[in-house]
């Protein structure tokens, strides 16, 4: 039998991100966790998952919002997997509040998690996804994308 396939997958922590994650590693893929926080994330992964010192489970720390983590995390992804098969986008903030009374900071930071930040991942990990022919990006959204909500 060959090597699984391996997903990096954003936002690992919790959610969204934190059940794929479970669920491709049950299915067999080696998952790269990506997280802010793998100290916190990486041992509730780990008893989900019952896989205590699999190598088809790494943990990665990653803040999209910081260049040179966005740059350091791929950098350990290729290192420990090399080229990924899959990136899936999941991480992503939220706040509410009226748009005139959001602090600017905050649009920015929401901006810089759900955009550029995985631009720059991708622009990172594309070279050596194109170098093994194959590959799938998966940006995940939120509803609140779709749909207008009071303020």
């Amino acid at each position: 039998m060959g090597e699984p396939r391996t997903v990096v997958i954003t936002g690992a922590s919790r959610g969204l991100g934190f059940a794929s994650t479970v669920r491709l590693y049950r299915e067999g893929w080696r998952v790269v966790a990506a997280m802010r926080t793998p100290d916190r994330g990486m041992p509730l992964l780990r008893a989900a998952t019952g896989a205590p010192d699999d190598d088809r489970l790494i943990g990665v720390q990653l803040d999209l919002t910081d260049g040179a983590s966005v740059t350091a995390a791929a950098k350990a992804i290729e290192e420990a997997v090399g080229a990924p098969y899959a990136v899936v986008h999941n991480a992503g903030i939220s706040a509410a509040g009226m748009v005139e009374e959001t602090d600017m900071a905050l649009w920015q930071k929401m901006y810089a998690t759900s955009v550029l930040g995985p631009v720059a991942l991708t622009q990172a990990l594309l070279p050596s996804m194109r170098a093994a022919g194959e590959g799938r990006i998966v940006l995940v959204s939120s509803a609140a994308g779709l749909a207008a909500h009071p303020r």
